[in-house]
């Protein structure tokens, strides 16, 4: 791993919550790529997802996919769904069902017990800005109040 590109701790984090590791080889060639996917509003709203994530209720090094439908898709940054994720989740992918190789969102609140709605967790909905920051550190560009941490372990 070449760095991680911190990004700042802003007012609202929840909508900010996010990172991005700067590796030192194209490892995708090897492993395949995903992408990220800043969806319209009409294709969230009751969509069939799935996440996948390693909770800390799931045996250690293992990886679980669970699925669940989108509550709304209206909401600017948040997307709130009804997958069951736990700790250790946060961080992991959000797919539509038909498309797993397009990130649409990042887990990132569990509210542990299930809201009147029926939709407990949420995560950050990909936006154009998240894409856009992704590229220009893909690229060798560097963001505004952000820093690069360098990491020269194995």
């Amino acid at each position: 791993m070449k760095g991680i590109a911190e990004l700042p701790f802003l007012v609202d984090k929840q909508t900010y919550d996010y990172g991005i590791i700067i590796l030192d080889n194209d490892l995708g060639n090897t492993t395949g790529w995903l992408g990220l996917n800043a969806l319209p509003d009409t294709e969230l709203i009751d969509a069939n997802i799935i996440t996948i994530g390693s909770g800390g209720d799931k045996p250690r090094h293992t990886l679980w996919k669970s699925p669940g439908h989108i509550q709304n898709g209206d909401a600017p940054e948040i997307v709130n769904f009804d997958v069951d994720v736990f700790g250790g989740n946060s961080g992991g992918p959000v797919f539509k069902k038909d498309d797993p190789t397009n990130i649409i969102a990042l887990i990132n609140q569990g509210r542990g017990e299930y809201a009147e709605d029926g939709y407990p967790n949420s995560g950050l909905r990909i936006r154009q800005e998240i894409i856009d920051a992704v590229e220009t550190v893909a690229n060798g560009g560097t963001l505004p109040r952000t820093r690069i941490i360098e990491d020269n372990s194995n």
